[in-house]
């Protein structure tokens, strides 16, 4: 694996980061603001992590995505920020979460699927030209 600046993934990683942070900011309810930003972060992850390192295996980066956030919602179920005694706001605490939701297990899985759907897209688009 090379370290290479990728400006694509650059920009898609900004541009992710500001859909986390408008749904973050500014969206108070409903199904967005409860699972949006969980779908998006893997994708936003994703491409921060191209934007440096290439090449990466394909199901490499989205199976090792899903799996930090598996691990985060486990770190919830057993309310880690709580027994760390992590203040009410801070970015660990913020970070790690202290709500376990099964359903957020589920955005995850769908924004990896968003990448392996991307990946294949972007795959078959360069092979054909």
């Amino acid at each position: 694996m090379t370290l290479r600046f990728s400006p694509h993934h650059a920009l898609l990683t900004l541009l992710l980061l500001g859909g986390e942070i408008i749904i973050g900011r500014y969206l108070h309810g409903g199904i967005i603001r409860a699972y949006g930003g969980d779908v998006l972060v893997i994708p936003l992850l994703y491409c921060a992590a191209r934007t440096f390192w290439h090449p990466i295996r394909p199901l490499l980066l989205p199976v090792g995505l899903l799996g930090l956030g598996a691990l985060t919602e486990l770190l919830q179920a057993l309310q880690l920020a709580d027994r760390l005694r992590l203040s009410n706001p801070s970015l660990p605490r913020t970070l790690i979460g202290s709500h376990a939701d099964p359903l957020d297990l589920l955005a995850y899985l769908l924004g990896a699927l968003l990448i392996l759907l991307a990946q294949h897209y972007w795959r078959r688009r360069n092979s054909a030209a």
